[in-house]
């Protein structure tokens, strides 16, 4: 169904593609997967996956191509992406073998953190207030170990030294009855919860 797989804006960005795949010879133990713009015959656009898997026989190197319509999937990512931006909420994932963490978008902002920076673990702990430190680190340490999930609200302190209250989700992700890591959501409610503070103040006083 597809007459032009990449358009002219993609043909150097692919090229430098191919070649990395057949420079790095890791790559071709791993399907490195790479999301493109594509044409079918009737002219009308596509999102589309491309990812590129090897095989040796002879002494030959044998690549595979192989090519998925992701337009739908693509187009509720998207939206959702833009639902989550704007409810401020953010997703991350805490790789445990790595003690890694990967952020979305969204977290990198509440933390006013570079998207281009990596988070171990103590750097995303270490971003909570000195007092919810133990707390987070506790949720932590008894997800992995009793798969028990959280659900709470702290606060953190940004890269600018400001105090946000937000909302903290995890659960564990279970693979052959093994916790292989963590994963939720983190949501800014710090004017909602400085509402609800001052709300509880003022009735306390009645």
């Amino acid at each position: 169904e597809v007459d032009k797989l990449i358009p002219k804006t993609h043909k150097q960005e692919m090229k430098e593609y191919f070649q990395a795949f057949y420079r790095d010879p890791e790559l071709r133990k791993l399907k490195k997967r790479r999301v493109i713009t594509a044409i079918k015959k009737n002219e009308s656009e596509i999102k589309a996956e491309i990812d590129i898997t090897s095989f040796e026989e002879n002494k030959e190197i044998y690549c595979v191509v192989n090519i998925v319509d992701i337009s739908k999937e693509y187009t509720m990512r998207k939206l959702l992406d833009r639902t989550q931006e704007v409810a401020r909420i953010g997703s991350w994932q805490l790789d445990l073998k790595k003690s890694k963490c990967i952020w979305s978008k969204v977290t990198y902002d509440i933390h006013e953190l570079d998207s281009s920076a990596e988070v171990l673990v103590e750097d995303g702990i270490n971003f909570y207030s000195t007092e919810h430190q133990p707390i987070i680190r506790n949720y932590v340490e008894k997800c992995i170990s009793h798969r028990i999930p959280w659900d709470t609200q702290l606060r953190i302190i940004t890269t600018s030294g400001k105090e946000k209250w937000v909302r903290a989700i995890g659960s564990p992700v279970i693979e052959n009855n093994e916790v292989i890591s963590l994963e939720g959501t983190f949501q800014d409610i710090h004017d909602q919860k400085i509402l609800e503070l001052e709300s509880e103040q003022l009735l306390s006083q009645i």
